[in-house]
Protein backbone atom coordinates (compact mmCIF):
# COMPACT_ATOMS: atom_id res chain seq x y z
CA UNK A 1 0.00 0.00 0.00
CA UNK A 2 1.55 3.62 -0.87
CA UNK A 3 1.74 6.00 1.31
CA UNK A 4 -1.36 8.20 0.10
CA UNK A 5 -3.54 5.08 -0.17
CA UNK A 6 -2.12 4.47 3.70
CA UNK A 7 -3.41 7.82 4.35
CA UNK A 8 -6.81 7.72 2.92
CA UNK A 9 -7.22 5.37 4.72
CA UNK A 10 -6.69 6.63 7.48
CA UNK A 11 -8.45 9.83 7.06
CA UNK A 12 -11.71 7.43 5.75
CA UNK A 13 -11.47 8.44 2.56
CA UNK A 14 -11.45 5.48 0.37
CA UNK A 15 -14.05 4.79 -2.00
CA UNK A 16 -15.83 2.58 0.48
CA UNK A 17 -19.14 3.51 1.39
CA UNK A 18 -21.81 0.94 0.24
CA UNK A 19 -24.89 2.15 -1.85
CA UNK A 20 -27.89 0.47 0.46
CA UNK A 21 -29.84 0.16 -3.39
CA UNK A 22 -33.55 -0.54 -3.64
CA UNK A 23 -34.89 -2.58 -1.23
CA UNK A 24 -32.14 -2.16 0.97
CA UNK A 25 -33.86 0.03 3.56
CA UNK A 26 -37.23 -2.17 3.38
CA UNK A 27 -35.10 -5.07 4.36
CA UNK A 28 -33.35 -3.69 7.16
CA UNK A 29 -35.59 -2.17 9.35
CA UNK A 30 -33.02 -1.70 12.02
CA UNK A 31 -31.99 0.89 9.45
CA UNK A 32 -35.06 2.49 8.62
CA UNK A 33 -35.78 2.68 12.71
CA UNK A 34 -32.47 4.53 13.25
CA UNK A 35 -32.82 6.62 10.44
CA UNK A 36 -36.48 7.48 11.27
CA UNK A 37 -35.53 8.65 14.25
CA UNK A 38 -33.59 11.34 13.47
CA UNK A 39 -34.86 14.77 12.99
CA UNK A 40 -34.63 14.77 9.10
CA UNK A 41 -36.53 11.96 8.34
CA UNK A 42 -38.92 11.20 11.47
CA UNK A 43 -42.29 10.85 9.81
CA UNK A 44 -41.31 10.00 6.62
CA UNK A 45 -44.68 8.18 4.64
CA UNK A 46 -43.30 4.75 3.59
CA UNK A 47 -44.22 5.83 -0.11
CA UNK A 48 -41.00 8.23 0.23
CA UNK A 49 -38.71 5.38 1.74
CA UNK A 50 -39.09 3.73 -1.14
CA UNK A 51 -38.06 7.24 -2.87
CA UNK A 52 -34.83 7.53 -0.99
CA UNK A 53 -33.68 4.45 0.33
CA UNK A 54 -31.38 4.42 -2.95
CA UNK A 55 -29.54 7.61 -1.74
CA UNK A 56 -28.03 5.93 1.72
CA UNK A 57 -24.91 4.09 1.83
CA UNK A 58 -23.86 2.44 4.66
CA UNK A 59 -19.83 2.04 6.56
CA UNK A 60 -17.98 0.30 9.06
CA UNK A 61 -15.37 2.29 10.36
CA UNK A 62 -12.43 0.70 12.78
CA UNK A 63 -11.74 2.32 16.55
CA UNK A 64 -9.79 5.30 16.13
CA UNK A 65 -10.65 5.80 12.14
CA UNK A 66 -11.39 9.21 10.94
CA UNK A 67 -14.85 9.62 9.74
CA UNK A 68 -13.83 13.54 8.48
CA UNK A 69 -11.41 15.98 9.51
CA UNK A 70 -11.79 19.38 10.38
CA UNK A 71 -11.03 21.87 7.39
CA UNK A 72 -12.07 19.18 5.11
CA UNK A 73 -15.13 20.12 2.57
CA UNK A 74 -18.21 18.14 3.73
CA UNK A 75 -19.62 16.11 1.61
CA UNK A 76 -22.60 14.90 3.47
CA UNK A 77 -24.66 14.03 6.51
CA UNK A 78 -23.99 10.84 8.59
CA UNK A 79 -26.47 8.68 11.35
CA UNK A 80 -24.94 6.13 13.45
CA UNK A 81 -26.34 2.66 12.79
CA UNK A 82 -24.33 1.16 15.30
CA UNK A 83 -21.00 2.25 17.80
CA UNK A 84 -20.30 5.33 18.62
CA UNK A 85 -18.48 9.20 17.34
CA UNK A 86 -16.60 11.69 18.84
CA UNK A 87 -16.59 15.16 17.52
CA UNK A 88 -13.15 17.02 18.02
CA UNK A 89 -11.93 20.17 17.74
CA UNK A 90 -8.97 22.26 17.85
CA UNK A 91 -7.71 24.89 20.79
CA UNK A 92 -4.76 26.23 20.96
CA UNK A 93 -3.63 23.34 19.27
CA UNK A 94 -4.53 20.86 21.18
CA UNK A 95 -7.45 18.13 20.36
CA UNK A 96 -10.52 18.70 22.58
CA UNK A 97 -13.52 16.70 22.59
CA UNK A 98 -16.78 18.78 21.92
CA UNK A 99 -19.31 15.94 21.71
CA UNK A 100 -20.23 12.22 22.32
CA UNK A 101 -22.57 10.41 19.86
CA UNK A 102 -23.97 7.70 20.14
CA UNK A 103 -26.49 5.02 18.25
CA UNK A 104 -29.38 7.18 16.66
CA UNK A 105 -27.39 10.33 16.46
CA UNK A 106 -27.40 12.24 13.01
CA UNK A 107 -24.11 14.94 12.52
CA UNK A 108 -23.02 16.48 9.80
CA UNK A 109 -26.16 17.91 8.21
CA UNK A 110 -24.43 21.60 7.50
CA UNK A 111 -22.56 19.30 4.64
CA UNK A 112 -25.63 18.84 3.12
CA UNK A 113 -26.42 22.98 2.03
CA UNK A 114 -23.15 23.43 1.28
CA UNK A 115 -19.27 21.92 0.83
CA UNK A 116 -17.99 24.48 3.23
CA UNK A 117 -14.76 23.09 5.31
CA UNK A 118 -15.65 21.03 7.83
CA UNK A 119 -15.67 22.89 11.35
CA UNK A 120 -14.63 19.90 13.84
CA UNK A 121 -13.30 15.88 13.53
CA UNK A 122 -15.39 13.03 13.40
CA UNK A 123 -13.68 9.55 14.69
CA UNK A 124 -15.25 6.01 15.62
CA UNK A 125 -14.85 5.12 19.08
CA UNK A 126 -14.67 1.10 18.93
CA UNK A 127 -16.45 -0.81 15.58
CA UNK A 128 -18.76 1.83 14.42
CA UNK A 129 -21.29 1.53 11.47
CA UNK A 130 -22.84 4.65 9.79
CA UNK A 131 -25.30 5.73 7.12
CA UNK A 132 -24.12 8.31 5.02
CA UNK A 133 -26.22 10.70 3.01
CA UNK A 134 -24.81 12.61 0.36
CA UNK A 135 -25.48 16.52 -0.99
CA UNK A 136 -24.98 15.22 -4.67
CA UNK A 137 -27.60 12.87 -3.77
CA UNK A 138 -29.94 15.17 -2.19
CA UNK A 139 -29.34 17.81 -5.20
CA UNK A 140 -30.31 15.11 -7.42
CA UNK A 141 -33.42 14.48 -5.21
CA UNK A 142 -34.57 17.88 -5.25
CA UNK A 143 -34.90 17.78 -9.08
CA UNK A 144 -36.60 14.60 -9.65
CA UNK A 145 -39.13 15.17 -6.75
CA UNK A 146 -39.27 18.48 -5.80
CA UNK A 147 -42.06 18.30 -2.94
CA UNK A 148 -39.92 15.83 -0.62
CA UNK A 149 -36.40 17.65 -1.64
CA UNK A 150 -38.14 21.01 -0.05
CA UNK A 151 -39.61 18.76 3.27
CA UNK A 152 -35.87 17.52 3.61
CA UNK A 153 -34.05 21.10 3.03
CA UNK A 154 -36.65 22.64 5.44
CA UNK A 155 -36.00 19.75 8.25
CA UNK A 156 -32.32 20.47 7.80
CA UNK A 157 -33.25 24.19 8.29
CA UNK A 158 -35.51 23.80 11.23
CA UNK A 159 -31.94 21.45 12.74
CA UNK A 160 -29.67 24.21 12.00
CA UNK A 161 -31.97 26.60 13.47
CA UNK A 162 -32.39 24.69 16.59
CA UNK A 163 -28.48 24.02 17.24
CA UNK A 164 -27.48 28.12 16.94
CA UNK A 165 -30.34 28.41 19.20
CA UNK A 166 -28.51 26.02 21.55
CA UNK A 167 -25.13 27.46 20.58
CA UNK A 168 -26.36 31.14 21.18
CA UNK A 169 -27.62 30.06 25.10
CA UNK A 170 -24.39 28.61 25.23
CA UNK A 171 -22.58 31.58 24.46
CA UNK A 172 -24.76 34.06 26.08
CA UNK A 173 -24.15 31.98 29.70
CA UNK A 174 -20.40 32.40 28.94
CA UNK A 175 -20.78 36.18 28.44
CA UNK A 176 -22.71 36.56 31.65
CA UNK A 177 -20.50 34.12 33.78
CA UNK A 178 -17.48 36.19 32.20
CA UNK A 179 -19.44 39.43 32.89
CA UNK A 180 -19.83 38.41 36.70
CA UNK A 181 -16.17 37.17 37.22
CA UNK A 182 -15.25 40.58 36.03
CA UNK A 183 -17.37 42.39 38.20
CA UNK A 184 -16.01 40.23 41.16
CA UNK A 185 -12.53 40.81 40.18
CA UNK A 186 -11.91 37.41 39.65
CA UNK A 187 -9.05 38.01 36.75
CA UNK A 188 -7.60 34.18 37.04
CA UNK A 189 -11.30 32.56 36.26
CA UNK A 190 -11.33 35.31 33.39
Amino acid sequence: MTEANADKKRLGTEVEWMPMGEGGLTKDSEIQRVLSGTPLFRDIPKRDWREIEGLFHKRKFSNDEIIFEIGTPGLGAYAILNGEVRIVGEKKGMLVDLARLKEGAFFGEMSLIDDSPRSATAIAVGETYLIGFFRPQLLELMKTRPKLGVVLMQRLAQIMAERLRVANQALAECRDELEHHKMNGDEEAV
